[in-house]
């Protein structure tokens, strides 16, 4: 029940957020002035950390509901790393860091989309608490039928007391490179996705020199892989069922008041 009720909350509140996210990005298309606009980013950077932290909360209820579907398939994990790393380079240039995805032509058998969620965790801890050096994204065998894919950096490292408390829920490190701590649910989620999927999580780490998270993958049958298609692009009536119609509605109020008034 507690689950049940957690995940209707959890949508219920999504709502009205999504909602002020459309309405502060369609009122920053409108300000002139740096000052404003910066005003407006911080708005909807707060809003943006609340989103992640109640759809977090959300897969955490579908997780132990068992609602979160699994979808086991042969998957070709160098495109995937790429992908990663076009994603992610040009957050860790601008934060001094240089991020290597390690091309691989290995096939491993998993569900590619939570796979792709564990090592986006990865990634973006790496980034928010290293400081300097590199990220480096990369895979090896283990000799066993199966392939350890790991994201290294060269970040302050994990004391060894509290390598297997960050993977509870609300366990943060002291200090990230933007004083941004996080919610504490990201490691949470990587390691239940990692029991969802029977991928063992893995970290070692040393202070002063750096961490390396990984996660336990299969190998796949390289004959067996089916090319992704491209996402479909969602359609705007589709945003609006997400968001609410009424939300919608009142965004496009919203719009047209504020051209209105930059016409007078």
């Amino acid at each position: 029940y507690k689950t049940r009720f957690v995940a209707a909350a959890v949508h219920d509140l999504l709502q009205p957020l999504n909602a002020a996210r459309m309405f502060t990005s369609l009122l920053r298309g409108h300000l002139r002035d740096d000052a404003e606009r910066h005003a407006v980013d911080s708005i909807d950077g707060a809003l943006a950390a609340q989103d992640a932290i109640l759809g977090s909360l959300l897969d955490i209820a579908r997780m132990e509901s068992g609602q979160m579907e699994v979808r086991i398939r042969d998957v070709a994990l160098g495109p995937l790393l790429q992908v990663l790393g076009h994603n992610f380079g040009v957050l860790a240039e601008s934060r001094g860091l240089a991020l290597r995805c390690v091309p691989t032509r290995c096939v491993v058998r998993t569900d590619e989309n939570l796979l792709r969620r564990i090592l986006q965790n990865f990634v973006s801890n790496a980034i928010r608490y290293s400081r300097r050096g590199r990220i480096v994204v990369g895979c090896r065998r283990d000799g066993s039928g199966h392939v350890r894919v790991g994201v290294q950096d060269q970040g302050p490292g994990i004391p060894e007391a509290l390598q297997r408390e960050i993977f509870e829920e609300c366990r943060r490190l002291d200090e990230s490179q933007d004083g941004d701590r996080g919610a504490g649910l990201g490691l949470a989620i990587v390691e239940r996705l990692g029991r969802l999927l029977e991928h063992p999580i893995g970290l070692r780490s040393q202070l002063g020199r750096g961490s390396v998270f990984s996660v336990r993958v299969p190998l796949g049958d390289p004959a067996a892989v089916q090319p992704a298609s491209p996402p479909a692009a969602a359609p705007r009536t589709a945003a609006c069922k997400s968001w609410g119609v009424g939300a919608c509605a009142m965004a496009r109020a919203l719009s047209r008041r504020v051209s209105r008034r930059r016409c007078r």
